[in-house]
């Protein structure tokens, strides 16, 4: 509500959001299918779909974490967002480690799981920033060549 509204003829989604949308996109859907792949050649296919739904939950959340920090927003500045977060983990908790997982046909996943996933969340944030950070010299080198 601080920043002031968009001009008329600006785009909702710019090219710069655009292109983030689909990055992040790409990274989310490399990570989980890579991680889907690898555990259905070594697991069972059960615990590869829980680990796939469960760390496509978890890079959603990082998801809003990069978006927030494009912005410039603090993550813990919206109490809803905060609450709707916690609401997200405590369900998908819910749905892998109590009985629900019968209806839901997961599987709790041990330890190893969840490094697997701290792993591809680390290395989904590394590259974001790398490629914030080429987008940026790109970005000088593009200014710098234009005078």
């Amino acid at each position: 509500m601080k920043k002031k509204p968009r001009r008329r003829d600006q785009h909702i989604i710019d090219r710069m959001m655009g292109e983030s949308i689909l990055i992040i996109g790409i990274l989310i859907t490399l990570g989980v299918l890579s991680v889907f792949w690898y555990y259905t050649r070594h697991f069972d296919i059960v615990r590869a779909e829980t680990i796939a739904f469960t760390l496509l939950v978890m890079l959603e959340i990082v998801r809003l974490y990069i978006i927030r920090s494009n912005y410039h927003i603090s993550f813990f500045s919206n109490g809803f967002l905060i609450a709707a977060i916690a609401s997200s983990i405590f369900l998908q908790l819910l749905v892998v480690y109590t009985p629900l997982n019968k209806v839901f046909e997961t599987v709790p996943l041990n330890f190893m799981d969840w490094m697997v996933m701290v792993g591809v969340i680390i290395a989904t944030l590394i590259m974001v920033k790398i490629i914030k950070v080429v987008r940026k010299r790109l970005e000088r080198q593009t200014d710098i060549e234009s005078f």
